[in-house]
């Protein structure tokens, strides 16, 4: 199949019934982030610092 065909897919989604599940999506978002706060400078640099091999 081509891409662009595959591309094309993501429109055949149906929302679900699920009222739980429908709620959450329209719970307004609170403006905070549950992983970590990219804005804090102190995360910020403890990320920029990080060293991933060891």
């Amino acid at each position: 199949m081509h891409h662009s065909t595959l591309n094309l897919d993501v429109f055949d989604f149906e929302l679900p019934d699920d009222e739980n599940e429908m709620a959450s999506i329209a719970t307004p978002d609170i403006g905070a982030t549950l992983c970590f706060d990219h804005h804090d400078p102190e995360i910020v640099n403890r990320l920029g610092t990080r060293r991933l091999d060891g």
